[in-house]
C-alpha cells in the first residue's frame, strides 16, 4: 500500500477544493516569544501569512461533538478542531503544512461582519466578494450605507471613521494539530490534520469585533 492508492478517493468528485496559506513567524518577536504590539506587519500577533496557494483537492471532513470528545482523551482539548483535513501526497503543501497555517474551503461562502475603527485594519481573505460598508449618522440614531474603503496592497482595508464592513469569503480554518500516524509500511500516505474554524484571526487584535454570520 502506498499513497497512490488514495489519490482517486481524495481528489475525486466528492473531495473539497481548498487553498493553503502558510503562517510565517514575524521578525518582531523577541527571544521570549513576545511580539511588538505596534508592528506594521503582524499587528502584535507575531505571525504573518504568505500568499494563498492555487486551489487543490483533498478530503475535508467535519467532526461531530462525540468524535471530538473521543479525540480529546488522547490529544487534549487544544489539539482537536471542528474538522479533519486529509492531504494526498500530491497536495502542494503535503510536506510543508504546519500548525498555525490556514486552509480556505472554496465550497462554502460565509458572511463576515467586521466592526473596524480608525487606526486598525483588516486583510480581506482571498476570494472575498460583496464588500459593503455602514457608518453611523451624524445624530448617531441609524446606520447609513457608504462606499467601501479603497483597498490597499494585499487586500488591506482601513477606515477614517468607525465602519461596519460586510463581505462573503470562503470558509477559513486554522491548522491546530498534525494527526498523522507513523506507519511501518507504505510511502506517501495521506496526512491528517485537525482544523479549527477561523474567526477572530481574520483581523488585527487592535481592531474591533469580527462576527461570522
Amino acid at each position: 500500500m502506498d499513497g497512490s492508492d488514495f489519490e482517486d478517493l481524495l481528489t475525486g468528485e466528492l473531495s473539497a477544493s481548498v487553498r493553503w496559506q502558510k503562517s510565517i513567524p514575524c521578525p518582531c518577536t523577541d527571544a521570549r516569544g513576545y511580539a511588538d504590539q505596534i508592528c506594521p506587519i503582524c499587528y502584535g500577533i507575531g505571525i504573518s501569512y504568505g500568499a494563498t496557494s492555487p486551489p487543490f483537492r483533498c478530503g475535508l471532513i467535519a467532526q461531530n461533538a462525540k468524535v471530538r470528545a473521543a479525540l480529546m482523551q488522547t490529544m487534549g482539548p487544544g489539539g482537536v478542531g471542528e474538522s479533519v483535513l486529509v492531504l494526498p501526497y500530491s497536495a502542494p503543501c503535503y510536506t510543508e503544512i504546519r500548525d498555525g497555517d490556514r486552509i480556505w474551503d472554496e465550497r462554502v461562502a460565509e458572511r463576515y461582519r467586521v466592526v473596524l475603527t480608525p487606526g486598525t485594519q483588516i486583510t480581506l481573505p482571498f476570494g472575498y466578494r460583496g464588500l459593503t460598508a455602514l457608518v453611523r449618522s451624524s445624530d448617531k440614531t441609524k446606520l447609513l450605507p457608504v462606499e467601501p474603503p479603497v483597498l490597499q496592497e494585499l487586500r488591506v482595508a482601513q477606515v477614517t471613521v468607525p465602519t461596519t464592513l460586510s463581505f462573503y469569503a470562503p470558509r477559513g480554518y486554522t491548522v491546530v494539530a498534525d494527526m498523522s500516524q507513523v506507519r511501518s509500511f507504505g510511502e506517501g500516505l495521506p496526512r491528517k490534520l485537525s482544523l479549527s474554524l477561523l474567526d477572530a484571526s481574520l483581523r488585527s487584535p487592535r481592531a474591533a469585533q469580527t462576527i461570522r454570520r
